[in-house]
């Protein structure tokens, strides 16, 4: 059910009507929304009951607000006053507010909302200090001015902080912000172009008119985001939830932000920070991990909710993992290579489909709502980036007088030594398991993340084990003993009895005459392999596909297959008989490309990236496997943003503000149970390295976590 929205009306003055401009209703659909047009009640309480059977407003256009409205006089050029229409539209607005439902206010809407909490307005943009054209010539749907979105505020969490273009239809504009309301954007010269309410959750008005140029990614961005909040609300009221924020992230981090303005205004916390992490095994190819010294601070509620997604994601893919092994007619739905199907068919010798898993997904914290990413179990990891940047963060004042007031708690511990606590006790369950075994990574080594296999090293070391890394391509086996030949890290020449599998299957796949000797001891059960080639399975994308099909939907429970009806999002092959390609060109803002299996954000496109051409092309190039691999398209789903505090190594990071990232959660999953999170965050739709994306520290603030 599409979530309603109501919209004023303008006032026909020459008709004596009430109506609405088609644009309008035809842009809430577009959005997702259904329209409904209000009509004027006799008082407030019969005009609350009439909103109230709606889920979102929405104020249009028009006529300028009367000027003694905020205690002006009408300047020469202003409209005919419409007494009526401001006494109406200032009652939704204060109505819609009291209610926190979701509203968005286009020109004069905003401008009416700012009159309503006691603002004023310019009467004469002209007089203003912005020397710019407001009022273009039609065309209305092509942009006439730059405007820039104010990081870390509503409309960055909807748009990406920085520059964009607007089309501009207005003489008047907000002056004094009205209580309660903050810029949200702002033209050139500084002249405010959106404005919103903080302490709500969608309460936004922006000076252009994204119902006329539905067709930019900007607009439908905004228009999406306002349906999308609107159907929350309606969800959330239907159940009998509160309309505020279901957590207490966001004024944790509120509290640390003033902490952090308080105590290191010059930025000497991030600049140790950045010194630790420089001199740590936090690297990348020999590069250290970009990080955010500000951490992602999670509350109880966060902590259940990444703790239920993990642990019920992981007993759903048991299930598929299970019946992939045993049943050949649910096999033949995944159309793997027989190489791949090969892999994944070899003897394991213990019973633990999953040992390790990381479970990628987008999180709305104020609703909870969760859209998966991706499924990793083929070379998970990020653990040591996670671990260095806590350590790096932790000693700071900011860090320190924050967790005098609460109690605080991080991940390091649950994933190291979490990790290897089950990796020995899934080993003690292995058929032909030794006492005191030699244990090794293996990983193709030349873009391996070799640091974090040294720390579990230590770790496996301090327990009492003999323990390598060695390369894939360094092994040999002459039918009893695995060894590895030339050591990366540990003694050459030792005999394997277990594995902790680094390497990806389809690297394995590409290197199969070199990947011999790994792929016969496992075979022959002459090494325990944690975790087996099964993990493919959750690793290869078509994943999204395969678990809504009906074969899947048989093998799971009820609550199950509702759980991946709201967090799975729509996805399907990129080629002619299974997508409407159409569709995908033309709506480059819902989609997203990638290949079947891949890493590291690999050949990933996101349409709002680029423009209707572009975007055209590059779906053109990887349709029907015309690029030489098989593509998937997606439904796009807009990352939750908050403040970060990004580390690049430059001079400027220490007093730049902090600034809106958008984030992606990893969820680790050892052995079935919920171990900790791989908080990541960046700058743009793809969150990665590449693309300025960083490592946040993952506290839990206030929880009962064991972890400390």
């Amino acid at each position: 059910m599409r979530p309603v929205i109501a919209i004023a009306p303008q006032l026909e003055l020459d008709q004596e009507s009430y109506a609405a401009r088609r644009r309008y209703a035809t842009f809430i659909e577009q959005c997702g929304g259904a329209a409904v047009v209000l009509a004027p009640a006799q008082s407030d309480e019969d005009l609350a009951s009439i909103l109230n059977a709606c889920d979102g407003l929405l104020l249009a256009g028009g006529a300028d607000v009367e000027a003694s409205r905020y205690g002006a006089e009408a300047l020469d050029g202003c409209d005919t006053p419409q007494p009526e229409r401001d006494d109406l539209e200032m009652s939704l607005v204060r109505l819609a507010k009291a209610a926190h439902m979701p509203f968005l206010g286009i020109c004069r809407g905003l401008q009416v909302a700012n009159v309503t909490f006691g603002g004023t307005l310019h009467q004469r943009v002209a007089d203003s200090a912005s020397n710019l054209q407001h009022w273009q010539p039609e065309p209305y749907d092509v942009p006439s001015h730059a405007v820039d979105v104010l990081a870390d505020t509503l409309l960055a969490r909807i748009l990406p902080a920085g520059t964009i273009e607007v089309n501009s239809m207005h003489h008047q504009g907000v002056d004094a912000l009205g209580a309660g309301l903050e810029a949200a954007a702002v033209d050139p010269c500084g002249f405010i172009e959106s404005a919103y309410a903080p302490d709500e959750n969608f309460f936004l008005g922006v000076q252009w008119h994204p119902e006329y140029a539905p067709a930019l990614p900007e607009s439908i961005a905004v228009g999406r985001a306002f349906v999308d909040a609107c159907a929350r609300f309606h969800e959330r009221r239907s159940l009998g939830a509160g309309t505020g924020s279901l957590t207490a992230n966001h004024r944790y981090t509120a509290e640390y932000l003033m902490l952090a303005q308080k105590l290191d205004p010059q930025g000497d916390d991030r600049r140790r920070t950045w010194e630790y992490l420089e001199s740590s095994t936090s690297k990348y190819d020999g590069i250290t991990v970009f990080s955010s010294s500000l951490p992602r601070l999670f509350d109880q509620t966060t902590y259940d909710t990444f703790k239920n997604i993990a642990e019920t994601t992981y007993r759903i893919l048991c299930k598929v993992v299970d019946a992939y092994r045993t049943d050949p007619a649910y096999r033949s739905i995944f159309g793997y290579d027989a190489r791949a199907e090969e892999l994944i068919l070899l003897p394991c010798g213990y019973t633990e489909p999953l040992p390790l898993m990381r479970v990628d997904l987008f999180l709305d914290e104020d609703t909870l709502e969760a859209r998966f990413c991706e499924f990793n179990s083929d070379g998970s990891s990020g653990m040591n980036e996670n671990r260095e940047i806590t350590l790096g963060v932790q000693p700071s004042s900011i860090y320190r007088a924050f967790a005098q007031h609460h109690r605080v708690r991080d991940c390091v511990k649950s994933l190291f030594e979490g990790w290897v606590d089950e990796f020995l006790r899934i080993y003690g369950t292995f058929e032909n398991r030794v006492e005191n075994p030699t244990i090794a990574i293996v990983d193709f080594l030349d873009h391996a993340v070799v640091e974090e296999f040294k720390v579990y090293g230590h770790i496996f070391e301090e327990r009492g084990y003999r323990f390598a890394v060695y390369d894939v391509r360094e092994l040999s086996f002459d039918g009893e003993r695995l060894r590895g030949e030339r050591a990366y890290y540990g003694e050459d020449g030792l005999t394997i009895d277990a594995i902790w599998r680094r390497c990806i299957s389809t690297d394995v796949v590409a290197q199969w005459d070199e990947s011999q000797p790994l792929i016969e001891a496992v075979r022959a059960l002459k090494v325990a392999l944690i975790g087996s080639f099964a993990g493919h399975i959750v690793h290869d994308k078509r994943i999204f596909s395969l678990l809504m099909r009906p074969e899947t939907q048989t093998l799971l429970t009820a609550e199950e297959n509702a759980f991946l009806a709201r967090t799975i999002p729509y996805t399907t092959y990129l080629d002619s008989t299974h997508a409407d390609l159409t569709e995908v060109c033309d709506n480059r803002q819902d989609w997203v490309i990638k290949p079947l299996d891949s890493y590291g954000s690999q050949g990933v496109y996101v349409g709002l990236d680029y423009d209707r051409g572009e975007w055209s092309r590059l779906v053109d190039e990887h349709r029907d496997g015309r690029s030489g691999t098989t593509y998937l398209a997606q439904r796009f789903c807009n990352p939750y943003p908050t403040p970060a505090i990004p580390l690049y190594g430059k001079e400027e990071d220490y007093e730049l503000p902090p600034r809106s990232y958008r984030n992606l959660s990893g969820l680790y999953v050892y052995g079935g149970h919920f171990a900790g999170v791989f908080s990541r965050q960046g700058p743009q739709n793809i969150i990665l390295g590449k693309k300025g994306g960083v490592t946040a520290p993952t506290i839990w603030v206030d929880t009962n976590t064991e972890e400390g």
